[in-house]
């Protein structure tokens, strides 16, 4: 099984890098492996997610290379986040971000 597995993502990849489309290779690989809605899903939320994650990284790294500091940007972002919600609406999600950090901070500790 991990032969195989390893096989499909050198397959992938190599896909990928023919033609640099992640959306069109994945959703090709969904079709020929006769993938569920389901699982088409949850791939297609990872990749957003990836997209995502890249996206803050390449923001933060402009943030950084204009002299600004983690702390700084997260502050900028968290404005951008909040900027049209109501007083309501950002003391629910400052306490889901809080929620969630101690939850981290409590299963890192746990898994020490």
């Amino acid at each position: 099984m991990n032969n195989e597995f390893e096989k499909l993502l050198t397959s992938l990849l190599d896909k990928y890098q023919e033609c640099g489309d992640v959306n069109s290779v994945v959703e090709k690989a969904v079709k020929e492996n006769g993938a569920t809605k389901e699982c088409s899903d949850k791939i297609e939320n990872v990749n957003d997610l990836l997209d995502a994650f890249a996206q803050k990284a390449e923001s933060l790294q402009l943030a950084k290379d204009k002299g600004k500091n983690r702390r700084q940007w997260m502050v900028c972002e968290l404005d951008k986040l909040t900027e049209s919600r109501s007083e309501e609406e950002k003391t629910l999600l400052i306490s889901e971000i809080h929620k969630t950090g101690e939850e981290i901070l409590k299963n890192s500790i746990t898994q020490e």
